[in-house]
């Protein structure tokens, strides 16, 4: 009988997916410049900048409010959700979105 739960345990334990072997997941940083500008990077080379408002007042906040609410919807349609805020030495705001691999 105690070989019989040690084989189970083994195959058990050889039989499920570890956790080191699974791939890695898709990751998006979107890092906002004080020009105004969204820079995203979905790896080396791979980068693209989206214009947005910049400037001080109401109507600058607006179109850069905007321009970040268009990434994000994007990246959720892409299936990304938010992993957190990087910390950055300079005032730029730096967010990390995660995509689960796929089984």
């Amino acid at each position: 009988m105690k070989k019989l739960f040690f084989v189970l345990g083994f195959v058990l334990v050889v039989g499920s997916g570890s956790a080191l072997a699974q791939a890695a997941p898709d990751i998006v940083i979107v890092r906002l410049y004080d020009s105004g500008e969204l820079l995203i990077t979905r790896g080396e080379g791979k980068s693209e900048v989206v214009p947005a408002a910049s400037g001080i007042g109401k109507k600058y906040a607006i179109g850069s409010s905007e321009a970040y609410y268009r990434v994000v919807k994007q990246l959720y349609a892409e299936g990304y959700v938010l992993q957190g805020a990087l910390p950055t030495v300079t005032s730029n705001n730096m967010v990390l979105f995660v995509r689960a691999p796929k089984p």
